[in-house]
């Protein structure tokens, strides 16, 4: 016999939704500031104990809530923020779903005080595990709304019992209210845990706001691009040591929303393939503004995903803007090759030059006046033979020959690949795949974009066969790349792994060629390699990522001696 189909029973069902959205206290923290900001707050307080396991409190100063509508404001799918279909393919709102208010006091015990303008008081109600009350109390209450949250998950201990410690949980909504922040910088964010303020973030500019979040000085490339009907900025921050990927920050907003899209830190991390493919791990914070008709943002309960109408475009603006902050070449003027001549040789591991320091270059008459200084200075000689000093205008300048001249290699082969043909392999065996139904309407879609790359093949019955490959590539690490190369050709319809793979291959061997350590260099090839590393694009790294040279301020040298004390 058949199982009989039965309705769920309400409360079941208002639990199981609320786990769509809810699966820890830091989810129901970013809803609860999502209402917030809509509200139009400009301080935002969140407060908790415990981690927020014991309870969590949002605290804003936006418009409140109706005394006529409070009620209301806790029942599912009731919202302010759309009324029809139309709104929805208009959204302009964090919040539009009606569901946060309703999901937390399903699985908790919940207390909403809100007090708008218009009210000379406060207004109280209660949600616990469901069960709202009839009735309102009045409550002394500043103009705003208040949340309160005790007991998360006390009705679904299957929920509860993956929470996981106090200080995972609280580190959870820590990082939530940090990626909110950056992009509401006009906004005050107050966080306090077991009565203790951990966080005050008090209105800023975008970028510092970025910088202040991130606890970055410097080293921060800014760039603003527009194509068609979409806007973008991007913060970017490139460490000076290997970083975790656990430690590296990575925000993405669309039109103000914060969200996790494959498509766009794809771009970012495959137009720094050559540059960080190995040791740096970037930090971003992406801005996009699209027109609402070419995405979609009622994807997921939580609102975390997008789903754009032309995932070309996004990756190709991205991908181009990213490389352009790297792209641009030093347009600093050339030192004249007669400052770096009459070099003295001795026999010291320490080499230096005749040439008299940048302190002094005012009495050297054969300079012209408009002489300036590269920012890479110049050249005093070698430490140990493996690197370069040489002085600048703010300093020493320590410079890691091998991972220099890796780079001035790598960028010159890249500029070569690009100007010449692509070459290719012809197989006399070649490589044959069953292939699905989408893979075969991908890969023909795409198959001039492929041949473009050195691919070459045909289709029959299902059996894709590969007649020709890129030269620089392996049959096996062909067959290897398949899956990811038909993910890519479906999502964005390009295919980066096959660059990607061809700048890693010529990465490898530029390493091999650069000068390696114990190389003797006099003056005159120490400056060529400065002005060779001015006029590189990337040139602060290696292609593995690596720094490639530091800098020692005047200050920090006169620190070392107790100087100006």
């Amino acid at each position: 016999m058949l199982p009989e189909i039965k309705s769920l029973p309400e409360d079941l069902i208002n639990k199981i939704s609320a786990g769509e959205i809810l699966d820890r206290p830091s989810s129901a923290v970013k809803e609860l500031i999502e209402n917030s900001l809509d509200a139009k707050s400009t301080k935002i307080e969140i407060d908790l104990e415990n981690g927020g396991l014991s309870l969590f409190k949002v605290k804003d100063n936006g418009q409140g809530i109706l005394k006529t509508q409070l009620i209301k404001a806790l029942k599912k799918f009731t919202t302010s923020k759309i009324y029809s279909l139309d709104d929805l393919q208009n959204i302009s709102s964090l919040g539009f779903r009606g569901e946060a208010l309703a999901s937390i006091g399903a699985v908790s015990n919940l207390k909403v005080i809100s007090r708008s303008a218009s009210e000379p008081n406060g207004w109280l109600v209660i949600n616990n595990g469901g069960a709202i009350s009839k009735e309102l109390k009045p409550h002394n209450h500043q103009f705003g709304t208040s949340v309160i949250v005790t007991n998360i998950f006390f009705n679904t201990p299957a929920r509860r019992k993956f929470l996981k410690s106090p200080n995972t949980e609280y580190s959870k909504i820590y990082n939530e209210i940090l990626r909110s922040s950056i992009v509401n910088n006009k906004v005050e964010f107050i966080l306090k845990n077991n009565n203790k303020t951990r966080l005050h973030l008090k209105p800023k500019t975008d970028l510092d706001r970025f910088k202040e979040v991130l606890n970055l000085k410097s080293n921060i490339k800014v760039v603003e691009e527009k194509i068609e009907s979409i806007e973008l900025k991007l913060f970017l921050h490139l460490p000076n040591d290997v970083v975790s990927k656990t430690n590296a920050n990575q925000y993405i907003y669309v039109n103000r929303r914060p969200v996790k899209d494959k498509i766009v830190a794809h771009a970012i991390k495959s137009s720094l393939s050559d540059l960080t493919h190995t040791y740096l791990i970037p930090s971003y914070a992406v801005f996009l503004q699209v027109n609402n008709n070419f995405f979609d943002s009622n994807v997921h309960p939580k609102k975390e995903e997008v789903r754009f109408q032309n995932n070309n475009l996004i990756y190709s603006l991205i991908a181009k803007t990213t490389k352009k902050l790297f792209d641009q070449k030093s347009n600093l003027k050339v030192y004249p090759e007669k400052f770096i001549k009459n070099t003295i040789n001795n026999s010291f591991d320490f080499k230096f030059s005749s040439e008299l320091p940048f302190s002094q270059q005012s009495q050297n008459k054969h300079l012209s006046d408009d002489f300036k200084v590269p920012n890479l200075g110049i050249g005093l000689g070698m430490i140990k033979d493996t690197f370069i000093i040489s002085e600048n205008e703010e300093g020493l300048v320590l410079v890691d020959l091998h991972a220099a001249h890796e780079r001035i290699i790598f960028e010159e082969m890249k500029s070569k690949l690009n100007k010449a043909t692509q070459k290719v392999d012809r197989l006399l065996i070649p490589i044959k795949k069953n292939i699905s139904d989408s893979e075969q309407e991908i890969l023909i879609s795409q198959k001039d974009t492929l041949f473009s790359k050195g691919l070459d093949f045909f289709i029959k019955d299902k059996i894709l066969t590969i007649t020709q490959i890129p030269q620089f590539l392996k049959i096996k690490d062909f067959e290897i790349m398949f899956s990811s190369l038909i993910e890519e050709l479906d999502k964005i319809g390009d295919s980066p792994i096959l660059d990607n793979t061809q700048l890693k291959i010529m990465g490898n061997m530029a390493c091999k060629m650069a000068f390696k350590a114990n190389t003797k260099l006099n003056i005159d090839e120490i400056n060529n390699i400065l002005k060779k590393m001015e006029t590189t694009p990337k040139f602060e790294y290696c292609n593995h990522g690596r720094p490639t040279h530091r800098i020692i301020s005047f200050k920090e040298l006169d620190s070392f001696f107790i100087r100006g004390h």
